[in-house]
């Protein structure tokens, strides 16, 4: 009797916590914390969509969520490589800040995710299709689906669904392969017309090009195919009404100047929010949104504090009123994705401004995308220099500058560099100096002693007995300054 009633507090407050979870899972049979699921791209840019513009894509499912939620038009990533942007996007940190901010560098074991700290609370937590997130971000979930997931990465998701508990709220992350090189243009939607595609003025409109984008919008197709047997999955069991689906990208489209780059066409992603909570008429937001801001807001929609370790800055106000504005400025960067690379970024609502800080090199994009169609069609400028057209000619100059300075309205592909002149000195210069606030609240690290070129420019292995993620790594950014342990946040980078 004495040892029970010395614990009657404690066994009080256990069954007082408990009530309060179980509240919380179940109201009237339905839960009150939303499901979410985060679909996930692979290469493709938000321009290249339906609903951003594009007569060509075929996505009535993401058309359909669109219509029922809110499409964000300048959502930004903080880096145009897959796997640094994929462990950004579920840490809310940027990627030297992640310890992962090269290609196929993993993320830290001591790096909190959204995904961990949605499982503790009691979600259940899934994900299935392409990983990229290293071994040690396994245990923030309750299960990964990444062997056998089918040329596109979506073969199992459906599968994903049938694990999970009945009475849990849960969160999935849906990553597909769709749409990465090389192509397959098996079982999905095709593009009936590809001599009707009109390639970005920076790609040669040829025949090689147009049908190199064709069968890069098959996939696309693909990927939103495998999103409506998942949506359709839920709605046959009961538990569409209480989630919110999310679509974005890892990165831009695969194609020259577009993936790795600083530019628009490979940093803004598509970024629909439809679902629980968001009604369903179709709206959209002009606010400045980073990606990193995506994990704070989860929590703050399951009703989750945001720790410190969250660099980013919820938008659930957006949610709930997508004509308000968010940030002032975003922030991003290009490190190692199979050449050597050292760019920072920082955009406005209006101006976008890019430091170079390897000016000297040729600047390049990824080995999958200079193997690729388009960029064999702009090798025949490149091999006579005098006469390559002005659109052409970024890809092949060097040295180049350290900085270019694009105002994003009226130059949207960021043809145009203002960096030279004097009308936008002023410009120029506050947008420097908010970069350097951002590198030194972030701790990065200058261009010294980086990871080398694994790859010549034409795709192919400068050590061919090396596989794809054998890299003789150099320091990584942020490294030196310990940077994976710094807590910043961005709300103290805006104005």
């Amino acid at each position: 009797m004495d040892r029970i009633f010395r614990f009657k507090p404690v066994f009080s407050l256990f069954l007082i916590l408990m009530l309060a979870i179980s509240c919380e899972f179940a109201d009237s049979g339905k839960l009150s914390r939303p499901n979410i699921i985060v679909f996930i791209a692979d290469d493709v840019s938000a321009t290249d969509l339906k609903v951003y513009g594009n007569p060509i894509g075929h996505t009535p499912v993401i058309d359909s969520l669109a219509q029922n939620g809110i499409t964000f038009e300048r959502a930004i990533l903080t880096t145009s490589s897959c796997s640094p942007s994929r462990a950004s996007i579920i840490s809310g940190r940027y990627p030297h800040n992640t310890g992962a901010p090269e290609l196929h560098t993993p993320l830290l074991p001591s790096i909190k995710t959204v995904a961990g700290d949605l499982k503790s609370s009691g979600y259940f937590v899934g994900a299935s299709g392409k990983w990229h997130l290293g071994e040690a971000t396994r245990k923030d979930f309750n299960t990964v689906m990444d062997t056998a997931i089918g040329p596109g990465g979506e073969d199992r998701w459906l599968e994903l669904l049938d694990s999970i508990p009945e009475q849990q709220p849960f969160f999935l992350w849906m990553a597909s392969l769709d749409a990465h090189r090389n192509w397959d243009r098996q079982g999905h939607p095709a593009i009936p017309n590809a001599e009707a595609i009109v390639p970005p003025p920076y790609l040669v409109n040829d025949s090689l090009t147009r049908h190199d984008l064709a069968a890069y919008h098959d996939e696309i197709a693909r990927f939103d195919f495998h999103i409506g047997r998942v949506l359709n999955a839920l709605r046959n069991t009961g538990r569409l009404e209480n989630t919110l689906v999310i679509v974005i990208a890892d990165n831009g489209r695969p194609f020259p100047r577009d993936k790795t780059r600083m530019y628009d066409s490979g940093l803004q992603t598509p970024l629909i929010v439809s679902g629980a909570g968001i009604g369903n008429r179709p709206q959209r937001s002009r606010a400045l949104i980073s990606i990193i801001d995506l994990a704070p807001t989860l929590l703050q929609i399951a009703g989750l504090p945001v720790g410190e370790s969250y660099q980013g800055m919820s938008f659930k106000s957006v949610l709930q009123n997508p004509a308000i504005s968010h940030r002032d400025y975003v922030f991003a960067e290009h490190n190692w994705h199979d050449y050597q690379a050292h760019e920072r970024m920082v955009r406005s609502q209006e101006y976008l401004l890019i430091e170079n800080n390897l000016p000297e090199k040729r600047q390049s994009s990824a080995a999958d995308v200079h193997t690729g169609d388009s960029f064999k069609s702009l090798l025949q400028w490149g091999l006579n220099p005098e006469a390559i057209p002005s659109e052409y000619r970024d890809h092949f100059i060097y040295p180049r500058p350290q900085y270019e300075l694009y105002h994003t309205t009226e130059d949207p592909h960021q043809l145009h560099n203002l960096a030279e002149s004097p009308e936008y000195s002023a410009v120029l210069e506050s947008l420097k100096q908010r970069l350097n606030n951002w590198k030194k609240a972030t701790a990065d690290t200058p261009a010294v002693n980086l990871t080398p070129d694994h790859y010549d420019y034409y795709g192919s292995p400068l050590d061919s007995l090396k596989t794809f993620n054998s890299v003789d790594r150099g320091k990584l950014p942020g490294e030196d300054l310990r940077a994976s342990k710094i807590v910043s946040n961005d709300r103290d980078l805006q104005e």
